[in-house]
Parts: C-alpha cells; sequence; structure tokens
C-alpha cells in the first residue's frame, strides 16, 4: 500500500507531536471529510474540508500545525 503526501505528513505530525497535548479529529459526513488540528500548548487550531482526506488535510491553513 502506497500512503499519499498527505496520509505521510500526517503520521510525521503525530510522531513529531509525540502524541502529547494535541487532538486530531478527522471526521466524514455526506463525502465530506474535515480534519481539524488542534495545539493545547501553543492554542493554535486549524481545520480544513475536501472531498476525500487528501484536500480535507491540504486545506488545513495553519502549516505550524502540520
Amino acid at each position: 500500500m502506497r500512503l499519499s503526501q498527505a496520509e505521510l505528513e500526517l503520521i510525521e505530525t503525530v510522531r513529531h507531536w509525540d502524541a502529547q497535548n494535541f487532538t486530531l479529529t478527522i471526521r466524514v459526513d455526506k463525502g465530506r471529510w474535515n480534519a481539524s488540528l488542534e495545539d493545547h500548548d501553543r492554542d493554535l487550531v486549524a481545520t480544513g474540508t475536501g472531498s476525500d482526506f487528501n484536500s480535507a488535510w491540504n486545506d488545513i491553513v495553519d502549516p505550524r500545525l502540520r
């Protein structure tokens, strides 16, 4: 299985933050994907939406959270 660039970035983000004090939420509702990252230490929140995971992840506007 090959991962997309967005999927690789997701894994790198989790590794970078060492799964501490952040929240990652991925939702799919009626074919619409929503990805949300929250850094609780810096009070940063970013969300993205799209027709699939890749487009939702790439829509997250704050690169500090990816």
